[in-house]
């Protein structure tokens, strides 16, 4: 077949199935294939190393006669030449990655131990650093970025915080290594050379690991700091938004919960009547149902009236929310910051809990299950409990739950005044 004449290609035959291909009469491996639904293509095809190769150049209409024999050309010299023109461009495609692409590659694509995909909020973190971080080498090649810029980078990132700086570079490594490990190069080797965030460990750059929070609310202030929470939620003046914040901090420190497995919880995941809250994807991977005090029961049934027919309990009620749920309670906790002369994170709310367990004498293991804690601490605690990675629904241990909640708001008692009901 004529692969320079128009009226040909036209006329090539479409299969009923399949494809079929028809090669050039002057210039042998220069073929055209013609699919079932009537698209046209033009290839080129030889040995690489005596394996047959073919390489798609372009659409035919798009890609006009002349220029595609010209590609052909060039193409075929390629594959005599020993080198594979598909692995070529896979490769010089890689080599032209920017560090956004590859971060949503690794977000989409990369898998945790067991087999899960990466969990919303770590691709959050991830996206967070390469757009602020990182922002001015999101459209870099990864090929581009030198140890020496980060060298740099991680020193003005540590001066401004080091444990967001620690957290970027541990970010920054694994793309690159997640990367170079899924892109090779036509003979099998690395098209990414180098981890240039090697440069922090081997410059002996790294300024150490962030020893973890530690504050707590103080126990001689626990009930002051909740009885102001409690006054926030239910006062008449208090703005709706400052109602469903200083409602989450107080479900919060009567739960020991962390913050995401709260706050994104929907209302079908509530069962006010059997006081129950289901989690269906913990920071841990594994389902859990909790059982919740009454005290919380009437936080969230307080709630109804704010939220109307909304699917979340903390509910963000201005317009335009993505999430349709809070994703912060700042200002629900500056009630009982002020109240204590504090900087109170909700974090440390679970830390407070953890010390209410202590002053209580929950037992250790009930804790650490309502807690939804897992790690070395756990280790010798769960040998007490048969098949614990099973074991999903917690409500066993509402009696506990019960206590520790009973005893915190013991604490906000105390902590008023006879006189007029608010926090001394």
């Amino acid at each position: 077949m004529n692969l320079g004449s128009k009226k040909a290609i036209e006329s090539a035959p479409i299969p009923e199935s399949g494809q079929a291909l028809y090669w050039d009469d002057r210039l042998p491996g220069f073929g055209l294939r013609v699919t079932a639904k009537g698209a046209r293509s033009f290839i080129a095809q030889g040995r690489v190393n005596r394996t047959v190769r073919r390489v798609t150049l372009g659409r035919y209409g798009v890609l006009m006669p002349d220029e595609a024999r010209k590609r052909a050309r060039a193409a075929l010299v390629q594959m005599t030449d020993g080198e594979d023109p598909n692995q070529t461009k896979r490769r010089e495609a890689a080599l032209g990655t920017t560090l956004a692409q590859a971060a949503e590659d690794y977000c989409r694509n990369k898998r945790r131990r067991d087999g899960k995909a990466l969990a919303d909020r770590t691709q959050a973190d991830i996206r967070r650093h390469v757009r602020g971080s990182f922002g001015d080498w999101q459209d870099l090649p990864l090929r581009e970025i030198t140890r020496d810029m980060v060298a740099r980078r991680y020193g003005k990132l540590a001066d401004a915080s080091l444990a967001q700086a620690n957290q970027a570079m541990r970010i920054l490594a694994a793309i690159f290594r997640f990367t170079r490990a899924t892109t090779k190069g036509p003979s099998g080797e690395y098209v990414l050379l180098d981890n240039p965030v090697d440069v922090i460990l081997d410059a002996g750059l790294y300024r150490g690991d962030v020893p973890g929070r530690r504050t707590r609310i103080p126990m001689d202030k626990v009930g002051t700091f909740l009885a102001a929470l409690d006054d926030a939620r239910t006062s008449p003046d208090s703005h709706p938004g400052i109602v469903i914040k200083a409602s989450a901090a107080m479900a919060l420190m009567l739960t020991g919960l962390r913050l995401a497995d709260l706050l994104e919880r929907r209302w079908v995941d509530v069962d006010l009547d059997d006081g129950t809250l289901h989690v269906a994807d913990t920071k841990h991977r594994s389902p859990r149902t909790f059982p919740i005090a009454d005290q919380v029961v009437e936080v969230l049934r307080d709630l109804r009236p704010l939220t109307g027919s909304g699917d979340f309990p903390f509910a963000a009620l201005f317009s335009g929310a993505r999430q349709g749920h809070i994703r912060e309670i700042r200002d629900g906790m500056a009630p009982g910051c002020n109240a204590i002369g504090m900087h109170i994170t909700p974090h440390d709310l679970r830390r407070t809990w953890i010390d209410g367990v202590n002053a209580v004498g929950v037992d250790p293991l009930a804790a650490e299950l309502l807690a939804n804690r897992k790690g070395a601490q756990f280790t010798a605690l769960s040998t007490r409990m048969e098949h614990y990675d099973d074991t999903i629904d917690l409500t066993r241990y509402r009696p506990e739950a019960q206590r520790l909640a009973d005893w915190f708001t013991d604490q906000a008692a105390k902590a008023r005044s006879p006189q007029d009901g608010r926090p001394t």
